[in-house]
């Protein structure tokens, strides 16, 4: 529970097995990639964590699945206009829609949150509400999305406030009645 040491050193001992690549189609090979950069990225070892992303793209580069993972390491460097290009090239090339990768709800709505959360960190704000809005059709219980969301609408509030300052009040009515309508 939580020791990502102990379970990258058992994942690294799987890699090794005789024709690893073969077994169920490689999709234990693939598995194993994914889990060892996830165990990298969770003790922020971002430059191993891409490694792994990257050689699962080697194997197979038709799932999602390590994109959005590289996606979530350059978020957290703030590089977020090549997050937004790596996350763009997983839908581009991902092939899988329904397997062990990518199943219901919550996978749909992973693009959509991580680009939500790069737009707001490159302050595209239109595109941010989009993408979170979208995040949350798929998923509207989602706790994560409901928060990031609100949050959102907190910000995009006092901002409109903020502009208010300094325009016609006329402005400002129509601005919050069409934020209301989000709501």
């Amino acid at each position: 529970k939580g020791d990502f040491q102990k379970a990258i050193d058992v994942f690294l001992k799987t890699l090794v097995l005789p024709d690893i690549d073969e077994i169920d189609c490689g999709l234990i090979l693939l598995q194993t990639l994914h889990l060892i950069a996830f165990s990298y990225y969770s003790l922020q070892n971002y430059d191993e964590a891409l490694w792994y992303c990257q050689e699962f793209i080697r194997t197979n580069p038709t799932y999602r699945e390590p994109y959005f993972l590289m996606g979530r390491v350059y978020i957290d460097l703030h590089l977020n206009t090549l997050a937004e290009a790596v996350i763009q090239a997983g839908l581009k090339h991902s092939t899988y829609k329904c397997n062990w990768v990518e199943s219901g709800s919550s996978w749909s709505s992973e693009s959509e949150f991580l680009l939500g959360a790069i737009y707001l960190n490159l302050k595209n704000y239109e595109q941010a509400e989009i993408h979170l809005k979208e995040a949350l059709r798929y998923q509207p219980e989602n706790v994560q999305l409901l928060k990031q969301y609100i949050s959102f609408l907190i910000w995009d509030y006092t901002m409109g406030y903020l502009r208010y300052e300094g325009t016609e009040r006329k402005a400002f009515s129509k601005y919050m009645d069409r934020k209301c309508l989000y709501v």
